[in-house]
């Protein structure tokens, strides 16, 4: 079995070969009320489909993010789809943008996600809590968007 250096900010590990990396990482907040915000990031490579193109193409994030997506109305109850967009303009790259509510018990929350394509590997920004606080999501989202940057390849 080959071992492999994986590397973090904080430290590196050694590693088998063949793993996957879907590296996440989760940041929190409270906000003045007592809710908590949860801005979280996740990447992972995306294959090509094989049409031909080495790398992933928007068609592939779009199939990507429907799959991440559809069972959503399951596993989210009471879950309503606020805003479906697409876009690339200002960013340079592919993004889908997904907004819903969803209740658990007596509360009602609310999540943000952005899917975006960069390079081979789409990266899930996911902000989300109570929808009381859906102001707080939004700008928080907004300026993560504002200040992501790609380091590497």
């Amino acid at each position: 079995m080959s071992i492999h250096a994986y590397y973090t900010d904080h430290c590196t590990i050694a590693v088998p070969q063949g793993f996957r990396d879907r590296s996440m990482n989760m940041l929190e907040w409270t906000t003045p009320e007592g809710d908590s915000i949860v801005l979280a990031l996740q990447r992972e490579k995306l294959p090509a489909s094989g049409s031909g193109e080495e790398v992933p193409t928007a068609a592939d994030l779009e199939r990507y993010v429907a799959q991440q997506i559809k069972g959503y109305p399951a596993q989210f109850a009471g879950f309503h789809l606020e805003r479906d967009e697409v876009a690339a303009g200002e960013w340079g790259f592919p993004m889908h943008r997904k907004a819903f509510r969803w209740r658990k018990d007596q509360d009602v929350f609310y999540h943000l996600q952005v899917f975006a394509l960069v390079g081979e590997h789409v990266v899930v920004l996911t902000c989300a809590s109570k929808a009381r606080q859906r102001g707080a999501v939004d700008t928080l989202m907004e300026d993560a968007l504002r200040s992501f940057r790609v380091r590497g390849g």
